[in-house]
Protein backbone atom coordinates (compact mmCIF):
# COMPACT_ATOMS: atom_id res chain seq x y z
CA UNK A 1 0.00 0.00 0.00
CA UNK A 2 1.35 3.88 -0.80
CA UNK A 3 2.51 5.67 2.05
CA UNK A 4 -0.61 8.58 1.06
CA UNK A 5 -2.89 5.83 1.30
CA UNK A 6 -1.98 4.42 4.39
CA UNK A 7 -2.04 8.24 5.83
CA UNK A 8 -5.52 8.37 4.37
CA UNK A 9 -7.02 5.28 6.04
CA UNK A 10 -5.45 5.85 9.60
CA UNK A 11 -6.55 9.86 9.62
CA UNK A 12 -10.26 8.10 10.14
CA UNK A 13 -12.10 6.79 12.90
CA UNK A 14 -13.09 3.35 13.67
CA UNK A 15 -16.26 2.53 11.82
CA UNK A 16 -17.75 -0.11 9.56
CA UNK A 17 -15.23 -0.82 7.42
CA UNK A 18 -12.20 0.34 9.81
CA UNK A 19 -10.74 -1.35 12.93
CA UNK A 20 -7.67 -0.25 14.78
CA UNK A 21 -5.65 -2.83 17.17
CA UNK A 22 -2.38 -2.10 18.82
CA UNK A 23 -1.05 -5.63 18.32
CA UNK A 24 -2.55 -9.77 19.28
CA UNK A 25 -3.30 -10.12 22.81
CA UNK A 26 -3.36 -13.87 24.12
CA UNK A 27 -7.04 -13.69 25.19
CA UNK A 28 -7.90 -11.50 21.89
CA UNK A 29 -11.07 -10.16 23.70
CA UNK A 30 -13.56 -13.04 23.35
CA UNK A 31 -12.58 -13.98 19.97
CA UNK A 32 -12.70 -10.53 19.25
CA UNK A 33 -10.50 -10.74 15.93
CA UNK A 34 -12.54 -13.47 15.00
CA UNK A 35 -16.07 -11.65 15.23
CA UNK A 36 -14.16 -8.67 13.69
CA UNK A 37 -13.31 -11.08 10.16
CA UNK A 38 -16.40 -12.57 10.32
CA UNK A 39 -18.19 -9.51 10.37
CA UNK A 40 -16.36 -7.58 8.31
CA UNK A 41 -17.04 -11.07 5.42
CA UNK A 42 -21.00 -10.62 6.68
CA UNK A 43 -21.42 -6.71 5.75
CA UNK A 44 -19.20 -4.77 3.10
CA UNK A 45 -15.63 -6.36 3.68
CA UNK A 46 -13.24 -3.90 5.54
CA UNK A 47 -9.76 -3.42 6.73
CA UNK A 48 -8.06 -4.05 10.39
CA UNK A 49 -4.92 -2.66 10.95
CA UNK A 50 -2.43 -3.59 13.59
CA UNK A 51 0.39 -1.25 15.65
CA UNK A 52 -2.27 1.58 15.95
CA UNK A 53 -3.74 2.77 18.80
CA UNK A 54 -7.67 2.74 18.40
CA UNK A 55 -8.56 5.16 20.76
CA UNK A 56 -6.23 8.22 19.26
CA UNK A 57 -5.07 6.55 16.17
CA UNK A 58 -1.55 7.28 17.75
CA UNK A 59 0.51 5.03 14.83
CA UNK A 60 2.36 2.58 17.89
CA UNK A 61 4.11 0.27 15.04
CA UNK A 62 4.68 -3.33 15.75
CA UNK A 63 7.80 -4.82 17.69
CA UNK A 64 7.17 -8.10 15.83
CA UNK A 65 5.23 -8.20 12.76
CA UNK A 66 6.30 -11.68 11.60
CA UNK A 67 5.27 -13.24 14.67
CA UNK A 68 2.01 -11.23 14.74
CA UNK A 69 1.40 -12.64 11.02
CA UNK A 70 1.75 -15.89 11.99
CA UNK A 71 -0.50 -16.06 14.86
CA UNK A 72 -2.45 -13.89 13.51
CA UNK A 73 -3.29 -16.68 10.35
CA UNK A 74 -3.47 -19.23 12.60
CA UNK A 75 -6.15 -17.77 14.87
CA UNK A 76 -7.86 -16.64 11.83
CA UNK A 77 -7.84 -20.41 10.54
CA UNK A 78 -8.73 -21.93 13.95
CA UNK A 79 -11.79 -19.82 14.77
CA UNK A 80 -13.49 -18.81 11.38
CA UNK A 81 -15.13 -20.45 8.67
CA UNK A 82 -14.43 -18.97 5.81
CA UNK A 83 -14.12 -20.04 2.31
CA UNK A 84 -11.43 -16.96 1.04
CA UNK A 85 -8.69 -16.10 3.44
CA UNK A 86 -8.00 -12.48 4.26
CA UNK A 87 -5.19 -10.89 2.62
CA UNK A 88 -2.39 -9.71 4.91
CA UNK A 89 -0.09 -6.69 4.00
CA UNK A 90 3.18 -5.36 5.70
CA UNK A 91 3.09 -1.62 5.66
CA UNK A 92 6.71 0.32 6.51
CA UNK A 93 6.60 4.05 7.49
CA UNK A 94 9.01 6.11 9.47
CA UNK A 95 10.57 3.24 10.72
CA UNK A 96 8.01 1.23 12.48
CA UNK A 97 6.04 -2.03 11.20
CA UNK A 98 2.14 -1.74 10.67
CA UNK A 99 -0.05 -5.31 9.60
CA UNK A 100 -2.93 -4.90 7.83
CA UNK A 101 -5.89 -7.59 7.63
CA UNK A 102 -7.93 -6.68 4.01
CA UNK A 103 -11.40 -8.67 4.33
CA UNK A 104 -13.41 -8.74 1.34
CA UNK A 105 -17.26 -8.97 1.28
CA UNK A 106 -17.48 -12.28 1.29
CA UNK A 107 -19.40 -14.75 -1.58
CA UNK A 108 -21.13 -16.91 0.43
CA UNK A 109 -22.37 -15.29 3.60
CA UNK A 110 -23.32 -16.13 6.25
CA UNK A 111 -19.48 -16.58 8.35
CA UNK A 112 -19.25 -18.04 11.16
CA UNK A 113 -16.92 -18.01 14.42
CA UNK A 114 -16.77 -21.94 15.07
CA UNK A 115 -18.50 -22.32 18.45
CA UNK A 116 -20.82 -19.12 18.24
CA UNK A 117 -24.77 -19.90 17.08
CA UNK A 118 -24.97 -16.71 14.84
CA UNK A 119 -22.97 -14.99 12.77
CA UNK A 120 -21.63 -11.26 13.59
CA UNK A 121 -22.14 -8.42 11.22
CA UNK A 122 -20.63 -4.54 11.64
CA UNK A 123 -22.61 -1.95 12.58
CA UNK A 124 -21.13 1.16 13.23
CA UNK A 125 -17.11 0.53 14.58
CA UNK A 126 -18.93 -2.18 16.59
CA UNK A 127 -19.73 -6.20 15.82
CA UNK A 128 -22.96 -7.50 16.75
CA UNK A 129 -24.90 -10.82 16.41
CA UNK A 130 -26.54 -10.79 13.04
CA UNK A 131 -30.96 -11.11 13.65
CA UNK A 132 -32.79 -13.03 12.13
CA UNK A 133 -33.72 -10.21 8.62
CA UNK A 134 -30.12 -10.03 8.04
CA UNK A 135 -29.22 -13.59 8.07
CA UNK A 136 -32.12 -14.26 5.60
CA UNK A 137 -30.68 -11.43 3.39
CA UNK A 138 -27.20 -13.35 3.33
CA UNK A 139 -28.68 -17.15 2.37
CA UNK A 140 -30.28 -14.80 -0.52
CA UNK A 141 -27.68 -13.08 -1.53
CA UNK A 142 -25.76 -15.69 -1.55
CA UNK A 143 -28.00 -18.27 -3.58
CA UNK A 144 -27.40 -19.05 -6.83
CA UNK A 145 -31.23 -19.22 -7.92
CA UNK A 146 -32.39 -16.11 -8.96
CA UNK A 147 -34.87 -14.56 -6.05
CA UNK A 148 -37.35 -13.31 -8.44
CA UNK A 149 -38.46 -17.06 -9.35
CA UNK A 150 -39.85 -17.14 -6.17
CA UNK A 151 -42.92 -18.32 -5.76
CA UNK A 152 -45.59 -15.34 -4.35
CA UNK A 153 -47.86 -16.49 -1.34
CA UNK A 154 -51.55 -15.70 -1.61
CA UNK A 155 -51.21 -15.01 -5.57
CA UNK A 156 -52.66 -17.37 -8.28
CA UNK A 157 -52.78 -17.51 -11.83
CA UNK A 158 -55.85 -14.72 -12.03
CA UNK A 159 -53.52 -12.50 -10.84
CA UNK A 160 -51.00 -12.85 -14.33
CA UNK A 161 -52.34 -10.93 -17.03
CA UNK A 162 -51.68 -13.35 -19.32
CA UNK A 163 -52.72 -11.64 -22.18
CA UNK A 164 -49.96 -9.10 -21.57
CA UNK A 165 -47.43 -12.02 -20.92
CA UNK A 166 -48.70 -13.47 -24.62
CA UNK A 167 -47.79 -10.06 -26.50
CA UNK A 168 -44.32 -10.10 -24.57
CA UNK A 169 -43.94 -14.36 -25.77
CA UNK A 170 -45.93 -13.50 -28.96
CA UNK A 171 -42.60 -10.41 -29.87
CA UNK A 172 -39.50 -12.96 -29.14
CA UNK A 173 -41.34 -16.15 -30.78
CA UNK A 174 -43.37 -14.24 -33.88
CA UNK A 175 -45.87 -16.06 -33.12
CA UNK A 176 -49.66 -15.21 -32.44
CA UNK A 177 -50.66 -18.56 -32.47
CA UNK A 178 -49.68 -19.75 -28.71
CA UNK A 179 -52.25 -22.27 -26.82
CA UNK A 180 -53.17 -21.78 -23.46
CA UNK A 181 -51.71 -25.10 -22.19
CA UNK A 182 -48.45 -24.27 -24.20
CA UNK A 183 -48.10 -20.57 -23.25
CA UNK A 184 -48.31 -21.04 -19.86
CA UNK A 185 -45.67 -24.13 -20.33
CA UNK A 186 -43.66 -21.08 -21.73
CA UNK A 187 -43.83 -18.98 -18.78
CA UNK A 188 -42.88 -21.36 -16.79
CA UNK A 189 -39.62 -22.03 -18.18
CA UNK A 190 -39.17 -18.46 -18.34
CA UNK A 191 -39.92 -17.65 -14.67
CA UNK A 192 -42.97 -15.61 -14.73
CA UNK A 193 -44.95 -18.84 -13.61
CA UNK A 194 -44.23 -21.96 -11.38
CA UNK A 195 -45.76 -25.48 -11.88
CA UNK A 196 -46.39 -26.83 -8.10
CA UNK A 197 -46.46 -30.47 -7.34
CA UNK A 198 -50.16 -30.92 -8.33
CA UNK A 199 -50.18 -28.92 -11.58
CA UNK A 200 -51.28 -25.84 -10.57
CA UNK A 201 -49.57 -22.70 -11.83
CA UNK A 202 -48.59 -19.61 -10.00
CA UNK A 203 -46.65 -16.69 -10.28
CA UNK A 204 -43.47 -15.96 -9.22
CA UNK A 205 -42.01 -12.58 -8.37
CA UNK A 206 -40.90 -11.80 -11.33
CA UNK A 207 -44.14 -12.52 -12.95
CA UNK A 208 -46.45 -10.92 -10.64
CA UNK A 209 -44.07 -7.36 -11.39
CA UNK A 210 -43.69 -8.19 -15.00
CA UNK A 211 -47.55 -8.72 -15.83
CA UNK A 212 -49.59 -8.69 -12.58
CA UNK A 213 -52.52 -7.02 -12.74
CA UNK A 214 -52.33 -5.33 -9.28
CA UNK A 215 -48.70 -6.35 -7.98
CA UNK A 216 -49.27 -4.32 -5.25
CA UNK A 217 -52.05 -6.51 -3.80
CA UNK A 218 -49.61 -9.53 -3.36
CA UNK A 219 -46.43 -7.32 -2.82
CA UNK A 220 -47.01 -4.01 -1.09
CA UNK A 221 -43.36 -2.85 -0.85
CA UNK A 222 -43.06 -3.08 -4.20
CA UNK A 223 -44.69 0.58 -4.70
CA UNK A 224 -42.46 3.53 -5.20
CA UNK A 225 -42.43 6.50 -2.60
CA UNK A 226 -41.38 9.72 -4.12
CA UNK A 227 -41.28 13.33 -2.94
CA UNK A 228 -40.10 17.33 -4.03
CA UNK A 229 -39.39 19.13 -1.83
CA UNK A 230 -38.05 22.77 -2.45
CA UNK A 231 -36.17 25.68 -0.23
CA UNK A 232 -38.54 28.82 0.49
CA UNK A 233 -41.31 26.33 0.25
CA UNK A 234 -43.86 26.71 3.49
CA UNK A 235 -45.38 23.32 2.33
CA UNK A 236 -44.74 20.41 3.89
CA UNK A 237 -43.79 18.87 0.45
CA UNK A 238 -44.46 20.31 -3.00
CA UNK A 239 -45.24 17.05 -4.22
CA UNK A 240 -45.47 13.87 -3.36
CA UNK A 241 -46.72 10.07 -4.67
CA UNK A 242 -46.52 6.72 -4.90
CA UNK A 243 -46.41 5.01 -7.92
CA UNK A 244 -48.16 1.25 -8.23
CA UNK A 245 -48.29 -0.89 -11.06
CA UNK A 246 -46.07 -3.43 -12.75
CA UNK A 247 -42.76 -2.51 -13.24
CA UNK A 248 -43.33 -1.14 -17.17
CA UNK A 249 -45.83 1.10 -15.40
CA UNK A 250 -43.96 1.82 -12.67
CA UNK A 251 -41.38 3.51 -15.18
CA UNK A 252 -43.54 5.18 -17.28
CA UNK A 253 -44.93 6.95 -13.70
CA UNK A 254 -41.75 7.83 -12.37
CA UNK A 255 -41.05 9.84 -15.89
CA UNK A 256 -44.01 11.50 -15.43
CA UNK A 257 -43.53 12.46 -11.92
CA UNK A 258 -39.68 14.04 -12.74
CA UNK A 259 -40.82 15.99 -15.42
CA UNK A 260 -42.46 18.86 -14.28
CA UNK A 261 -39.75 18.66 -11.65
CA UNK A 262 -36.82 19.57 -13.38
CA UNK A 263 -35.98 23.17 -14.61
CA UNK A 264 -34.82 23.72 -17.97
CA UNK A 265 -33.03 26.11 -19.18
CA UNK A 266 -32.77 27.17 -23.08
CA UNK A 267 -30.25 29.49 -25.40
CA UNK A 268 -30.50 30.44 -28.58
CA UNK A 269 -28.40 28.77 -31.12
CA UNK A 270 -28.47 30.59 -34.63
CA UNK A 271 -31.90 30.70 -34.90
CA UNK A 272 -32.61 27.31 -32.85
CA UNK A 273 -33.88 27.28 -29.01
CA UNK A 274 -31.75 24.73 -27.59
CA UNK A 275 -33.55 23.59 -24.43
CA UNK A 276 -31.49 21.24 -21.78
CA UNK A 277 -33.23 20.05 -18.31
CA UNK A 278 -30.99 20.82 -15.21
CA UNK A 279 -30.15 16.68 -14.79
CA UNK A 280 -29.55 14.32 -17.57
CA UNK A 281 -33.56 12.40 -17.97
CA UNK A 282 -31.81 9.60 -19.34
CA UNK A 283 -29.46 9.12 -16.40
CA UNK A 284 -31.90 9.09 -14.01
CA UNK A 285 -34.23 6.65 -15.84
CA UNK A 286 -31.44 4.30 -16.10
CA UNK A 287 -30.70 4.60 -12.17
CA UNK A 288 -34.79 4.16 -11.85
CA UNK A 289 -34.37 1.47 -13.85
CA UNK A 290 -31.37 -0.85 -12.32
CA UNK A 291 -33.28 0.18 -9.16
CA UNK A 292 -36.35 -1.64 -10.09
CA UNK A 293 -33.90 -4.48 -11.55
CA UNK A 294 -31.98 -5.09 -9.21
CA UNK A 295 -33.41 -4.50 -5.68
CA UNK A 296 -33.68 -6.91 -2.99
CA UNK A 297 -37.55 -7.70 -3.39
CA UNK A 298 -37.15 -10.02 -0.45
CA UNK A 299 -36.41 -7.11 1.67
CA UNK A 300 -40.24 -6.08 2.50
CA UNK A 301 -39.19 -3.29 5.37
CA UNK A 302 -38.43 -0.38 2.65
CA UNK A 303 -39.83 0.81 -0.62
CA UNK A 304 -37.77 2.19 -3.35
CA UNK A 305 -37.57 6.09 -3.00
CA UNK A 306 -37.07 9.00 -5.33
CA UNK A 307 -36.73 12.31 -3.68
CA UNK A 308 -35.91 15.63 -5.31
CA UNK A 309 -35.28 18.69 -3.73
CA UNK A 310 -33.28 21.80 -5.38
CA UNK A 311 -30.54 20.58 -6.39
CA UNK A 312 -30.35 17.10 -6.12
CA UNK A 313 -32.14 14.16 -7.13
CA UNK A 314 -32.00 10.72 -5.25
CA UNK A 315 -32.83 7.30 -5.77
CA UNK A 316 -32.59 4.87 -2.97
CA UNK A 317 -33.30 1.12 -3.18
CA UNK A 318 -34.07 -0.43 0.56
CA UNK A 319 -31.16 -4.00 0.99
CA UNK A 320 -27.54 -4.55 -0.57
CA UNK A 321 -25.60 -4.58 -3.09
CA UNK A 322 -25.39 -8.75 -4.01
CA UNK A 323 -22.63 -10.07 -3.08
CA UNK A 324 -19.62 -9.57 -3.68
CA UNK A 325 -20.12 -6.38 -5.09
CA UNK A 326 -19.32 -3.07 -3.13
CA UNK A 327 -19.67 0.70 -3.39
CA UNK A 328 -15.92 1.16 -3.94
CA UNK A 329 -16.80 -1.65 -6.92
CA UNK A 330 -19.31 0.74 -8.73
CA UNK A 331 -17.26 3.64 -8.12
CA UNK A 332 -14.03 1.99 -10.01
CA UNK A 333 -16.52 0.78 -12.69
CA UNK A 334 -14.14 -3.14 -11.55
CA UNK A 335 -17.15 -5.51 -11.89
CA UNK A 336 -18.59 -8.09 -13.49
CA UNK A 337 -22.43 -7.60 -14.30
CA UNK A 338 -24.65 -9.76 -11.25
CA UNK A 339 -28.11 -9.66 -10.50
CA UNK A 340 -30.45 -11.39 -7.69
CA UNK A 341 -33.25 -10.63 -10.27
CA UNK A 342 -32.54 -12.63 -13.79
CA UNK A 343 -36.14 -13.35 -15.05
CA UNK A 344 -36.69 -9.71 -14.53
CA UNK A 345 -33.61 -8.31 -16.21
CA UNK A 346 -34.03 -10.72 -19.30
CA UNK A 347 -37.39 -9.14 -19.88
CA UNK A 348 -36.51 -5.47 -19.51
CA UNK A 349 -33.11 -6.28 -21.69
CA UNK A 350 -35.63 -8.10 -24.15
CA UNK A 351 -37.78 -5.10 -24.16
CA UNK A 352 -34.71 -2.15 -24.71
CA UNK A 353 -35.20 -0.43 -21.43
CA UNK A 354 -31.59 -1.33 -20.28
CA UNK A 355 -28.79 -3.50 -21.41
CA UNK A 356 -27.37 -6.61 -19.49
CA UNK A 357 -23.64 -6.05 -20.15
CA UNK A 358 -23.38 -3.50 -16.62
CA UNK A 359 -22.66 -0.81 -18.78
CA UNK A 360 -25.21 1.40 -16.89
CA UNK A 361 -23.30 2.91 -14.54
CA UNK A 362 -20.77 4.34 -16.95
CA UNK A 363 -23.39 5.57 -19.24
CA UNK A 364 -24.64 7.42 -15.68
CA UNK A 365 -21.53 9.02 -14.95
CA UNK A 366 -20.88 9.74 -18.39
CA UNK A 367 -24.46 11.71 -18.97
CA UNK A 368 -23.23 13.69 -15.44
CA UNK A 369 -20.05 14.89 -16.71
CA UNK A 370 -21.53 16.48 -20.05
CA UNK A 371 -23.82 18.05 -17.36
CA UNK A 372 -21.46 19.73 -15.52
CA UNK A 373 -22.84 18.09 -12.48
CA UNK A 374 -21.01 19.13 -9.30
CA UNK A 375 -21.49 15.24 -7.72
CA UNK A 376 -22.88 11.96 -9.20
CA UNK A 377 -22.44 9.60 -6.36
CA UNK A 378 -23.36 6.03 -5.11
Amino acid sequence: METKKFLQLVKNYENQDLEFRIALSEEDEKDRIAKTVTAFYNTHGGKIIFGVEDKKRRLVGLQAPQRLEHGLTNKIRARCKLDVPPQIEFVEYRSKSFIIVHCPKGPHAPYYVKGYPKPFVRRGSSNFEANDIEIAQMYRDSSRISYDRTIVDDASLEDIDLKAAKRYISKRKKSKEIAREALLDILRKEGILCRTRNGEYLPTIAGLLLFGKDPQSCLPHTAIKADAKYRGSDKDWDAIATFEGNLFQLIKRFDEFITPHIRVSAKIVGFKRIEKTEFPIEALREAFINALAHRDYGFIQGSIAVRISDNSIEIASPGELLRPLTIDDLKRGEFEPVTRNKVIVKALVEEELMEERGTGFIRMKKLAKEYDLERFDF
